[in-house]
C-alpha cells in the first residue's frame, strides 16, 4: 500500500516539475519516469503518452531509445502486433546499437 502512495507521489512530483520548468534539460528524465510509473499502475494510454513525449520532443535524449522501445512494448501489451513491430523496427533502425534496440530486436524475434 506504501509503495502506490509513493508511486502516487511521484507521478505528481514529476507532472509539477514538467509544468514549472518546462526548459530543463531534466525534462526527458522527467517525461521518461512518468511513463515508467504510469505503466507500473496499469495506466498504459498515459505511459504511452509520456514515452511518446520523450521520443518526439527529445529524440537526441539517451532516455530516446528505450522510450520508444517501451511504446512497442505497449502496443505488443494491448494486442497490436503491426503496430508493436512497426515500432520496433523503428527503434532499431533509428537507434541502432542502444539496449532499446536491443530489446526490441529480441522482441520480434520471439513474435
Amino acid at each position: 500500500m506504501q509503495d502506490k502512495s509513493r508511486q502516487d507521489d511521484a507521478i505528481v512530483a514529476f507532472q509539477n516539475f514538467i509544468k514549472k520548468y518546462p526548459d530543463s534539460t531534466y525534462q526527458p528524465n522527467a517525461n521518461y519516469w512518468l511513463g515508467q510509473l504510469n505503466y507500473n499502475k496499469g495506466k498504459k494510454d498515459d505511459a504511452a503518452y509520456y514515452f511518446a513525449s520523450v521520443v518526439k520532443n527529445y529524440p537526441k535524449s539517451p532516455k530516446a531509445a528505450d522510450a520508444m522501445y517501451k511504446v512497442g512494448v505497449i502496443m505488443q501489451d494491448k494486442g497490436d502486433t503491426a503496430k508493436a513491430k512497426a515500432v520496433y523496427q523503428q527503434v532499431i533502425n533509428k537507434y541502432p546499437g542502444t539496449d532499446g534496440a536491443k530489446q526490441a530486436q529480441k522482441r520480434l524475434n520471439a513474435m
